[in-house]
């Protein structure tokens, strides 16, 4: 019997050898903005990644938060208990952090603080992003993963996940990434869809 060999390019094609996943969009901006959104077509994918190459903010110390839409953006949702999250990484002194919040906050807070303001700074991570969908359980869908590492004071390098869920059976349809002050002035990203 001979050997399979698995490669990540059959692992993201389907038999017909056509990919799986799929580039939506891609950007890369030095202009200064106050949100990025994403709108998430549900009917065309079934799961997204957003990979931000490189993210500066415009204000030290501050936190990275998602915020969900169930009506394409006409308004994001705030209410504290629609959400729960918890963060973990590497403080600043080098000594581990972690905090969570279960159905207390209006958003997902995916960074604890300390992500530097400088050119040299900022920070770099991926985001997976699973919407709600028929078939699921209520308690199920609308989930969020995020990876990545952020350098501060210069040449501090941490790492940090965050992980998230937005407790509503409606599925999310467009997600609003903001910092909790300032602005987000340079940013470059590749945004992926996933078919079933």
């Amino acid at each position: 019997m001979g050997t399979k060999t698995r490669t990540i390019a059959n692992n993201l094609t389907s038999g017909l050898g056509v990919s799986n996943m799929i580039l939506i969009s891609s950007v890369n901006s030095e202009v200064d903005v106050a949100e990025i959104d994403f709108a998430l077509d549900n009917t065309t994918y079934d799961h997204y990644r957003i990979v931000f190459d490189q993210f500066l903010q415009e204000t030290d110390d501050t936190h990275l938060r998602l915020y969900c839409s169930t009506n394409n953006g006409s308004s994001y949702d705030t209410t504290s208990s629609n959400y729960s999250w918890i963060n973990m990484g590497v403080s600043g002194s080098g000594g581990p952090y972690s905090e969570h919040n279960d159905q207390a906050t209006g958003y997902i807070a995916f960074t604890k603080g300390n992500p530097g303001n400088q050119t040299t700074e900022g920070m770099g991570f991926i985001l997976d992003v699973v919407p709600n969908k028929s078939g699921l359980s209520s308690t199920r869908g609308n989930y969020f993963i995020m990876s990545g590492y952020r350098e501060d004071t210069g040449t501090n390098y941490r790492g940090f996940q965050g992980h998230g869920r937005f407790m509503n059976t409606a599925a999310v349809n467009k997600i609003r990434l903001q910092m909790s002050s300032g602005d987000i002035t340079s940013y470059t990203y590749s945004f992926y869809g996933f078919k079933a």
